[in-house]
């Protein structure tokens, strides 16, 4: 799976974040510093980093409250996540490198 439309880089602005979340249509972004998993940021970040003064061509902050799986994670922890409200998911190696992401719409029985 090509990861490049629900990734970015954490020095982007709020701009190209934005413009990468409208072409995505997932509301979601997982955002890197190289390839290693840094953190999240969501449209609802980028909406109240915007109404608290940030202008768009400022660097975006980045939600360093997220959730993370390893490639080899089990299946029930998984679940658990997902129940708990995570709508998705960054799978990462042990050094934290994203391998893919997964997303609560791809559970079709939770």
């Amino acid at each position: 799976m090509n990861n490049d439309c629900y990734v970015i880089n954490m020095f982007d602005s709020i701009l190209e974040a934005l413009k990468k979340i409208d072409n995505n249509n997932k509301g979601f972004l997982v955002v890197l510093n190289d390839k290693k998993v840094v953190g999240t940021l969501t449209d609802g970040d980028l909406r109240r980093q915007i109404i608290l003064g940030a202008l768009i061509t400022d660097k975006f902050e980045v939600s360093k409250d997220f959730k993370t799986i390893k490639e080899d994670e089990a299946f029930d922890s998984v679940c658990q996540l997902f129940r708990s409200g995570i709508k998705f998911l960054p799978i990462v190696d042990n050094s934290n490198n994203l391998v893919n992401i997964i997303t609560k719409n791809q559970f079709h029985t939770l």
